[in-house]
């Protein structure tokens, strides 16, 4: 099947799909129809690629949440942002949400607050949009990871082993919602 149907995906990984595209230099209208004969239906209207695409531009999306605790270790500085966050719920709860991940919890926000926390990381479904965007263009298992190394400065979030995995079974990560 040469474009399967795909708008069954997270919204995070077709995040990192559009993200993929905007660092290509397409703009929104091209993304959308890009989109749209990825996923033969219309999973984002043009208004909210249009939105997306100025949080692309004017630096406000991030991929990257804050880490707060891993194995009961709190990382000092996300705690006290946390509390921040919820100490007025209802300007900052929705950008806090709790996910449960194997046998310990994770807390992420969007960082809006005046403290810097030490750890940062990245949502491994925005990276997997970004390398299924660079699948769909048959790049080389070698140039998607080196363009995932330079969209996250850098950083080796993903190892080739990884990239090379996500690649052998793409259609693996493909979850419904």
């Amino acid at each position: 099947m040469k474009n399967p149907t795909f708008s069954c995906l997270k919204k995070e990984v077709l995040n990192g799909y559009l993200y993929c595209l905007h660092k290509q230099g397409l703009c929104a209208l091209d993304s959308h129809s890009n989109l749209l004969e990825f996923t033969r239906t219309e999973v984002f209207s043009m208004e909210e690629v249009t939105k997306l695409f100025n949080s692309f531009n004017n630096g406000s999306f991030d991929m990257k949440f804050d880490y707060l605790a891993q194995n009961f270790q709190f990382y000092e500085q996300g705690m006290v942002n946390m509390v921040e966050k919820l100490s007025n719920p209802k300007e900052n709860w929705k950008d806090c949400r709790r996910i449960i991940k194997s046998n310990h919890y994770k807390i992420y926000f969007n960082e809006k607050g005046k403290y810097k926390v030490q750890r940062k990381i990245y949502q491994k479904d925005c990276l997997r949009g970004f390398l299924l965007c660079l699948n769909i263009q048959k790049k080389t298992v070698k140039e998607a990871y080196e363009e995932l190394k330079e969209m996250t400065e850098g950083k080796e979030e993903m190892s080739m082993d990884e990239v090379k995995d996500f690649y052998e079974h793409v259609s693996d990560y493909f979850e419904q919602q």
